[in-house]
Parts: C-alpha cells; structure tokens; sequence
C-alpha cells in the first residue's frame, strides 16, 4: 500500500474516532478498496475478531482472525518497509510481491476500522507470549 493512500485513510477514518462510520465515510473507503474488501472488513469487525496485541516497549500489532487462520497485521512500519502496513496473510503478501507495496488486504482494513470505532480487544503480551506467536504465524 502506497504511504499516501495509508495517510489518506487513516485521516478520514480518524475523523470519526469511536462512533459508527457513516455513509461519507464508506464511501470513502470505497475509493480505495473494492466493495468485497470493505465487506469482509466490516464482518471482521462486526465480530470480534480483531485483536490489538501491546508489546513490551510500548509497541503494538494486531492479530486478526480470518476465515481459515488468525494473521498478523503491523501499522505504522514506514521506517522499516515501503508499505506503511503489512499482513502476514496469502493475498497481502502475494500481491506485494507481484504489484509493489499498493494492496490492502481485508485484514489491515479491519484493523484501520475497528480502531476508528473503537472496536478493538486488547490483550497484553510480554516477550516469551511474543516468541511463542510470532513462531505460529510466520
């Protein structure tokens, strides 16, 4: 994903902070992804399965379910990466490879959306927690 579509979405989403998103606001993420994308992101929020995981450091990533497996999503990485966000499942990782850093998986929609509507579980990890899920993801 392009950092300037990254900054654009989190700014309209930012908007809006902890409320329900309303029809400018979908219609402007329509803009950017297809309507299948935004479905199943919403779905994704609507039930729960995003998780924003703190790190020992004051970090944070996500951990989000998806229909076969729970995946990995970073924010916030520009200094390490070209893409701004990234996930560890199939489709972002095959189409980053095959199109360059312009894709935005369902999974990091889902998490950009839900910390817009404050739709979020926390959960604290420290550092062997850490280990032991990085192993099972990656």
């Amino acid at each position: 994903m392009e950092p300037a579509v990254y900054q654009l979405l989190n700014t309209a989403l930012a908007t809006h902070p902890g409320k329900e998103l309303d029809d400018e606001h979908v219609q402007t993420l329509r803009a950017f992804v297809s309507d299948n994308v935004l479905l199943a992101a919403f779905d994704i929020v609507d039930k729960s399965f995003v998780n924003k995981l703190n790190l020992p450091g004051g970090r944070s990533m996500f951990e989000v379910q998806g229909a076969t497996s729970a995946y990995i999503v970073t924010l916030g990485i520009e200094s390490l990466s070209p893409c701004p966000a990234s996930c560890t499942c199939p489709s972002f990782i095959h189409l980053t490879f095959s199109t360059g850093p312009t894709v935005m998986c369902k999974h990091i929609l889902a998490v950009l959306i839900g910390q817009s509507m404050s739709r979020l579980t926390e959960k604290g990890l420290d550092l062997d927690e850490l280990c032991a899920l990085l192993k099972d993801h990656l």
